[in-house]
């Protein structure tokens, strides 16, 4: 009787459990995984987005030291292009559009910068 129930349970109990935790485990690593990558995803979005914010104070600054010395208003083209320069310098595996793009993206955020002025929107 007792050699039954030692065999039941080696051979059908104790391989449906290690079944049972494997799956288990590998749901919980996959979980994981996705909220860690979900993680550094979006850390790294707020990181790029400071960068953004500081290359457009730098470019408003260039813009306005531009001024002084010609005279006359630094380009809006001139600036995001500066911006660009900045953003890539501080983030070089960002490519050229994307910079861009980011930095355009951010132009509505930051307060005294681009078309919205002191309008940013929060």
């Amino acid at each position: 009787m007792i050699d039954a129930i030692i065999g039941l349970v080696q051979n059908t109990v104790t391989p449906l459990l290690t079944a049972l935790v494997i799956a288990l485990l590998g749901m919980l690593f996959a979980w994981l995984g996705k909220k860690y990558r979900l993680d550094i995803k979006q850390a790294d979005r707020e990181y790029l987005e400071g960068l953004a914010t500081r290359a457009i104070a730098y470019a408003e600054e260039e813009g306005a030291e531009f001024l002084k010395t010609h005279g006359s208003r630094l380009p809006s083209e001139s600036k995001l292009g500066e911006a660009v320069i900045f953003l890539l310098r501080a983030a070089p595996k960002l490519d050229q559009i994307k910079a861009r793009d980011l930095i355009t993206g951010m132009l509505g955020k930051v307060r005294g910068a681009g078309a919205t002025g002191d309008k940013a929107v929060s």
